[in-house]
């Protein structure tokens, strides 16, 4: 495969001089540093996070043989002969350390026995994988690859540099800990796995005597060779035993424990037994429900190392909140954050931003990926914060790491540059971001509107439609926008709410999400979105929404007051419906039930971002797996579209023929396997309806075909589930035949067929980029460009196409809108995303009557925020549905508040 990734190199750079190749991409030339420093520099910066002390402006850093040996002030009167880099309007600070990877390893689980400590990441890292370079795109600098997660006692761990293209032993930090990383849990049992392993143990409580048993063992190992030492030693040593050795030297405390962890139940178990046997954990990885024993944790000096926002993938983390780690913070425990990274870039700065809106300090929350991190990996004398002596591994933003626009520009370890950024859209220099931090009111606001004529007054007002009011009113009479105007007035009869220094907008739109179909993925039982066979268009998704999910409150609380819900699985699985995120029951909830067919075009070219390596089993197949039906990785399958890949750039596929040259709807001779299905399923409806005029009694009554009636006739949009640019074109080829009412869905290649798109006039939905753990935001091809995920918005924006959001997800449906927020530092404006989540979503969903801007005559379907909405530290504080207040409350903040009451 390796192999193959440099013949993929190579093939491109061939297209690229023989034919002109006309999308931007990226080589291994384009990945090496503009920048030599050899490790000595000097640094003028704009703004230097130290995060140890104060943020400096326009400040100096020298370095030399990869330490910081200034801080401080320009020193005019110093003439540096070495390299100088000119960071004036940007912000340094601390390279971003990741304390729980499994970037850039070969091989991850040893599942076969229960105990593996013997075994060494080390053996297995690889630093020439690309993974490693998209983190330092990422602006990490430091992680720990540890091992897999599929027995309790896995392997020796490994701290580590992303020193990309260098050898093992230069990335490796020599004087870091040794680590060994332990697991509770499902992972362990496999529980929910279709083939639950026979391996003892198959419970917690089995877990907690392997530990016992093997720590026990140990005991008597060092107790022999203890006897030995002592003795005249005559008689022959202690048979070696590598694994006892291993653990010997864990209770020796010469080897720290990583312990993969979820339930409360569990840490506090690990926590303990650490004590009685002497141990030292550096962090309980993951540690979902640490927020509920934070004090007991905090008193027992136990770290953690936690996810900020992923949550329901499984059982064990249906309790994960977004406030868990500050409560963490807050309790005393050393607290950071992490990705369980595999591949792709990653927004971790950005779960730390979200920890201020959950009352951290700016410095508090910078230190959740920085220094504590360097702590808990045993570094924290060398990386993590930005002093005099510390390695120079630093990270380079366009603006402020919290801002919503910045990005990464350069990214170096110990003085040497590693990444610069090469904008291959042309988008930098579009947005400038803020060097300061501006970050929003938090004080409490519960503002009351109990009445049927409202008034919200003195805040600043996005009707959308029409430029922002400065200070203005919203008038408010039945559910109804009464008015909108500037000003203060409020006429007579007017319950008066005053919003000042907040801000009003229309409520935001998910337009292709789980929500109220899957609760926790891989708990079948609660989960309806896949059905069985390829042909079931008569379904509903909306019929089967849990009106009482707990996703629908997360979301409803970040902004999201209307959703589209869509079933999965086959090629026309069912119609997706819309669906308020806040309703007594299912029937008040949905707006409509059958808004559009959904059709999952299947994929004539492209792959998922190359090979998929076994990760760490923290969370097991994606939910985009799972509710598509999928049940293991067809790596097969991925070789095959691999190879195909290797023959050049994706070319439209072979059904080009002119209109005239076949009869209208008639699907193209060359098109085969599961493209022929679809186009031949669409002609038996074509011929149901000829057939039912003909003779109705021959050709009885089909409630599938019915279905499928409104969609054949143009009446009813076609949801065109697609990923790659050939089933792009297939797409619209298809629909253009048929004379279907097509919206893209998903579209992540959407941005090398444009023209395409745009002459069509069928709009797109796109999935914004912004995740953090695992894969995260990979390109669809490795030699795409590594901010191709962060692009499409801006392209579509760019060639005059409408587009609006989509999470694809169920949990994270209530990140959806910060994380399209994310795309503003690729060149979107802030106006047009809030109008993709909003007037473009109502317009595409046909409901731009009622919702998508807050226009007289329109539902008062709204919310109020303390600051833009697009930045992570921004939080929603009032949300009205069609005029009537509800409560923000939902099981996330239900559990924040019950634990963080803890702490009083």
């Amino acid at each position: 495969m390796k192999s193959g990734l440099v013949l993929m190199a190579l093939v491109v750079a061939g297209i690229a001089g023989a034919q002109e190749y006309r999308f931007p991409y990226e080589s291994e030339a384009d990945r090496a540093p503009k920048i030599k420093t050899t490790g000595n520099c000097l640094i003028h910066a704009g703004r230097v996070i130290t995060v140890s002390g104060e943020t400096l402006k326009d400040a100096e850093i020298q370095v030399a043989d990869g330490k910081i040996v200034y801080l401080g002030a320009p020193r005019p009167f110093i003439k540096y002969a070495g390299p100088v880099i000119d960071a004036s309007d940007q912000v340094v600070m601390p390279g971003i350390v990741d304390a729980h990877i499994h970037r850039g390893i070969d091989a991850t689980n040893e599942g076969a026995d229960a105990i593996t400590i013997e075994v060494r990441i080390a053996d297995m890292l690889d630093p020439d994988d690309v993974t490693w370079w998209q983190a330092l795109a990422s602006g990490e600098t430091s992680g720990m690859a540890l091992h897999g997660s599929a027995n309790p006692i896995g392997g020796q761990s490994q701290v580590i540099k992303f020193k990309y293209k260098h050898s093992v032993k230069e990335s490796m930090v020599a004087d870091a800990p040794r680590m060994v990383k332990f697991a509770l849990g499902e992972n362990v049992t496999r529980a929910s796995s279709s083939q639950p392993s026979t391996r003892f143990p198959a419970t917690r409580m089995g877990q907690e005597a392997v530990y016992r048993r093997a720590f026990e063992s140990a005991k008597t190992y060092m107790a022999g060779w203890d006897r030995w030492n002592r003795s005249d030693r005559k008689t022959p040593p202690p048979r070696k035993d590598l694994r006892l050795e291993a653990l010997s030297d864990v209770l020796r405390r010469k080897i720290w424990v990583m312990c993969h962890s979820y339930r409360a139940d569990e840490i506090l178990m690990m926590a303990r037994l650490s004590k009685e046997y002497g141990f030292k954990i550096g962090a309980m990885q993951h540690a979902l429900e640490a927020y509920k024993v934070a004090p007991e944790l905090a008193e027992m000096g136990v770290p953690v190392s936690m996810f900020q926002d992923n949550w329901s993938f499984k059982l064990e983390g249906y309790d994960a909140i977004p406030a868990g780690p500050a409560i963490c913070y807050k309790a005393g425990v050393l607290t950071s954050i992490n990705t369980d990274g595999t591949s792709g870039t990653t927004a971790l700065i950005y779960d730390a931003a979200r920890l201020v809106r959950e009352g951290l300090t700016e410095n508090e929350a910078l230190r959740t990926v920085t220094l504590n991190p360097a702590k808990q990996m045993g570094i924290g004398h060398r990386v993590g914060s930005i002093e005099v002596g510390k390695d120079a591994d630093l990270v380079f933003y366009s603006g402020h790491p919290f801002n919503a626009n910045s990005k990464v520009n350069l990214t170096m370890i110990e003085g040497e540059v590693l990444f610069t950024r090469r904008d291959k859209f042309n988008i930098d220099g579009v947005v400038k971001p803020k060097l300061d931090y501006e970050a929003p009111d938090q004080a409490p606001f519960e503002p009351k509107a109990e009445g049927s004529k409202i008034a919200l007054v003195g805040g600043m007002i996005f009707p959308v439609d029409r430029p922002m009011i400065e200070s203005g009113t919203v008038l408010i009479s039945e559910g109804k926008i009464e008015s909108v105007m500037p000003g203060s007035t409020v006429p007579r009869g007017y319950e008066r709410v005053n919003i000042k220094g907040k801000r009003v907008y229309p409520g935001f739109f998910d337009c292709s999400s789980l929500l109220g179909l899957s609760e926790i993925s891989p708990v079948s039982v609660s989960l309806d979105v896949t059905d069985n066979g390829d042909f079931q268009p008569d379904l509903k998704a909306a019929t089967a929404v849990q009106s009482e999910s707990a996703h629908f409150g997360p979301a409803m609380c970040n902004g999201i007051l209307t959703a589209v819900v869509r079933p999965a699985g086959g090629l026309v699985p069912g119609r997706a419906g819309i669906v308020n995120t806040w309703g007594w029951n299912t029937q008040l909830r949905t707006i409509s039930s059958d808004f559009a067919m959904v059709v999952n075009v299947p994929s004539v070219g492209g792959f998922r971002g190359g090979p998929r390596k076994q990760a760490c089993a923290c969370m097991g197949l994606s939910i985009e797996d799972i509710l598509d039906g999928v049940t293991e990785h067809d790596h097969e399958a991925e070789e095959a579209e691999f190879q195909k890949a290797l023959q050049g750039p994706m070319a439209a596929p072979q059904n080009q023929e002119t209109p005239n040259r076949r009869q209208q709807g008639e699907a193209p001779p060359n098109i085969t396997g599961r493209m022929k299905q679809l186009e031949d399923y669409f002609q038996s409806v074509r011929d149901y309806i000829e057939n039912r005029k003909k003779d109705p009694i021959k050709t009885p009554l089909s409630l599938q075909m019915e279905a499928m009636i409104p969609v054949v006739e143009g009446k009813t949009p076609i949801l065109m589930r697609v990923r790659t640019s050939k089933s792009i074109l297939t797409a619209i080829d298809f629909c253009k035949r048929n004379k279907l009412k097509g919206i893209l869905s998903g579209a992540a290649e959407g941005w090398k067929v444009l023209p395409e798109i745009k002459k069509s006039g069928m709009p797109v939905l796109i999935t914004p980029a912004g995740e953090s753990p695992l894969d995260a935001n990979s390109p669809v091809n490795s030699y795409d460009p590594y901010d191709s995920p962060y692009i499409m918005p801006t392209m579509l924006g760019r060639a005059g196409i409408k587009f609006a959001f989509q999470s694809e997800d169920n949990a994270m449906t209530m990140d959806m809108v910060v994380r399209a927020g994310m795309a503003q530092g690729y060149g979107l404006s802030n106006e047009t995303a809030i109008r993709a989540l909003t007037l473009n979503a109502a317009e595409i969903l046909g409901l731009q009557d009622h919702l998508g801007s807050l226009t007289e005559g329109k539902d008062a379907t709204l919310i109020v925020t303390n600051g833009d909405p697009l930045e992570c530290k921004t939080s929603v504080q009032m949300v009205m549905l069609k005029g009537k207040q509800v409560e923000m409350v939902s099981k996330h903040t239900m559990l924040r508040d019950k634990y963080a009451a803890r702490l009083k």
